[in-house]
């Protein structure tokens, strides 16, 4: 499967991986359980990123695609396909959010594991999720839009 570059996720990378680099210049250095809880967070928050963005991309264009054979006017389906950039522009702030959240209150090594386990459960679903959510997304931005078409 084919990762498109995605700009916004590799910003937002770059500023959480930002985030616990001023955390690792803190006063806490000398502890290097503190150091590795940085990285671990680090890591973690990377690696579940980048499961969710391999499953976010395979999602929205498979659903362009549904819209592209829909039998909607070709107005509607640009209208549809800017409700997904929207969509996706959400999603992204909130994976900022979550992110500097995460680096600066949430991190423990407890919630490290945790997050860990959860990627790698999600990476071994990734082909079932992408179907759930590109058709979760059709179903939502879909729903008022389709006409009825005789046969």
């Amino acid at each position: 499967m084919e990762i498109k570059k995605h700009p916004l996720f590799i910003v937002i990378t770059g500023i959480i991986i930002s985030v616990a680099r001023l955390l690792l210049s803190s006063d806490n250095i000398q502890n290097k359980d503190f150091v590795v809880l940085i990285l671990m967070a680090a890591v973690n928050y990377i690696a579940i990123a980048i499961v969710l963005l391999v499953i976010f991309n395979s999602a929205i264009n498979n659903c362009k695609n549904k819209i592209d054979k829909s039998g909607i006017e070709t107005v509607k389906k640009r209208q549809s396909k800017r409700e997904l950039t929207i969509t996706s522009y959400i999603l992204t702030a909130v994976y900022l959010i979550l992110g500097i959240v995460y680096m600066l209150w949430l991190k423990t090594s407890d919630l490290n594991d945790a997050i860990s386990i959860v990627a790698l459960s999600i990476s071994i679903a990734t082909d079932e999720l992408s179907v759930l959510f590109e058709n979760m997304f059709y179903k939502i931005i879909m729903h008022h839009k389709k006409e009825k078409h005789k046969n």
